[in-house]
């Protein structure tokens, strides 16, 4: 069944996007990524496999005071991705096309579990340039987009945008949470510098807010508030933000406590982390990287955590915890700064990572 979410705020990924090199020597176990994602002409999820959902969307970002051109992250994260080797099942490429060009209902896409579907962009758009972007509105769809897609049988993978992308899974993910028998208890890790807990402010909520806006939608509805971070920085955040982390009893271990000597102590955090909960929440900021590795995003970062750590902690939750890690979304990529695409270059592989 078709997703009712708001459509003005979403919009299909043109299939020129997923391009690349093509090993036809090597048939198919030559595959990419480009000749294995098929993109969706309208929100009409399968049943099977993972959904990649871009948030266009800087607005958080401009009004947290931060550099803008995370709006460009999806795409930036496809093009780094299109030309990535396939290391999973092929599936019948001919078949697939012929499935999308007749519209068939999501019902019918009987396809493998390792099918990857690009399900378009939920867009941040500012109905008059004299107004704020509806940025509340743009977190809803997301979480519309997301519920629908768990309803139909697959999983979602989002793309960001500012870290306001967040709110959005959060509660896209809660959404589903409450479509089950039993409510399932559900736990955020963060990797990042930043708590990004702030007050909204009057502006509204913004990249500095969205585990502020889960933790109040959280007392709301009488949920526990389940929220680890790695990889916070001493001096990026104030002592108004640790005094409220420490007050939340938020978990978190510094980029300090982070190097790759560190690395098991950091995994059995993480393993009595995951032990309270049920459903896990995995949201990557691209802002917790060295600047001086990844470049293109919205807050550098002075010294930061080496993406080899961060690739080391997913793999140990895919082997260990896929049974629990429900969702996933890398946020603040900012090509607008990168340098040679190495930034969306691992943010790719990070997704890469997550879902083969």
């Amino acid at each position: 069944m078709e997703s009712k979410i708001t459509l003005k705020c979403w919009k299909p990924t043109p299939a020129t996007i997923w391009q690349g090199r093509e090993d036809t020597e090597e048939g198919t176990a030559g595959y990419r990524w480009h000749q294995q994602v098929q993109c969706l002409s309208k929100p009409d999820w399968p049943t099977q496999g993972t959904v990649l959902l871009g948030f266009v969307c800087e607005e958080g970002v401009r009004r947290n005071q931060g550099r803008v051109g995370a709006a460009g992250g999806p795409e930036a994260i496809r093009k780094a991705l299109a030309n990535l080797p396939w290391h999973d099942e092929i599936i019948a490429h001919t078949e697939m096309v012929n499935i999308q060009d007749q519209t068939i209902q999501a019902g019918t896409h009987t396809l493998s579990k390792a099918a990857i579907w690009d399900g378009g962009d939920v867009i941040c758009a500012e109905e008059d340039r004299l107004l704020q972007a509806d940025l509340t509105q743009a977190q809803q769809t997301l979480a519309d987009a997301i519920t629908g897609i768990f309803q139909e049988g697959a999983k979602p993978m989002v793309l960001g945008g500012g870290h306001e992308v967040s709110f959005g899974s959060f509660l896209g993910l809660a959404q589903w949470a409450l479509c089950q028998p039993q409510l399932p208890r559900i736990g955020i890790l963060n990797v990042d510098p930043h708590f990004d807990i702030r007050k909204p402010g009057s502006n509204g909520p913004s990249s500095g807010t969205p585990f502020y806006q889960v933790a109040q939608w959280s007392e709301a509805h009488k949920w526990p508030f389940h929220y680890g971070c790695l990889g916070i920085s001493r001096w990026s955040n104030t002592q108004a933000l640790f005094q409220r982390a420490d007050q939340w009893q938020i978990q978190y271990r510094f980029d300090t406590q982070l190097s790759e000597g560190q690395l098991p102590e950091t995994l059995s955090w993480i393993d009595a982390f995951v032990a309270e909960i049920d459903w896990l929440y995995l949201t990557i900021d691209m802002d917790v990287f060295p600047a001086a590795l990844v470049p293109g995003v919205s807050a550098p970062a002075a010294m930061g955590v080496h993406p080899w750590v961060v690739e080391h902690i997913i793999s140990h939750l895919r082997q260990h915890y896929s049974h629990k890690l429900m969702l996933a979304d890398v946020a603040e990529l900012n090509p607008t700064y990168d340098r040679d695409q190495i930034s969306a270059k691992v943010a790719a592989r990070l997704v890469a990572n997550l879902l083969q």
